[in-house]
């Protein structure tokens, strides 16, 4: 006689157990990727705009290296000579828009921009021109706290006091 072989089942009662945990822990999974990808979107975007934050500072601060006169500022505008080629900045519409001299119109330098302040400051022996600069958050838990500083001081203007110091 040859001994039979138990055979092993489930039941229906373990398979719709095995199919909740499984479930469960796709709804897990899925809502960890989904909020990866938002965090990611959102990275990226901070990234970038970054990215043209740090490349708007550094024009501006070779506009301001390159100035043969000392900058001025009038009202809002901020006034750099560069011989026949004169540049302006002002800050307008949440964003910083930059003018030639002999263009009509003006271009947007940096865009998302919730502060921008250009201020001249008085050292020891130089004027140094300040851009204190703060970017709009575009998400509601920012990761970071968009905010710069860039400091220039004129090429050809050491020593020079700054308009409308004593």
């Amino acid at each position: 006689m040859i001994p039979r072989r138990r055979q092993h089942s489930f039941t229906i009662t373990e398979i719709i157990v095995c199919m909740a945990v499984l479930a469960i822990v796709m709804g897990v999974a899925s809502l960890a990727h989904y909020r990866y990808q938002w965090h990611s979107h959102g990275l990226i975007r901070s990234v970038d705009d970054i990215r043209m934050a740090v490349a708007a500072g550094e024009r501006w601060r070779d506009d301001i290296r390159s100035a043969d006169k000392a900058p001025r500022l009038e009202g809002d505008v901020l006034h750099i000579s560069k011989g026949k080629d004169g540049v302006m900045y002002r800050f307008a519409d949440g964003a910083v828009q930059k003018k030639r001299q002999n263009d009509k119109e003006w271009q947007t330098v940096l865009r998302h921009v919730k502060a921008s302040e250009m201020l001249s400051e008085r050292r020891k022996h130089v004027e140094c021109w300040r851009w204190e600069l703060e970017l709009q958050t575009r998400s509601r838990d920012p990761f970071v706290r968009p905010l710069f500083s860039f400091q220039a001081v004129p090429g050809n203007t050491a020593g020079r006091a700054p308009v409308g110091s004593n």
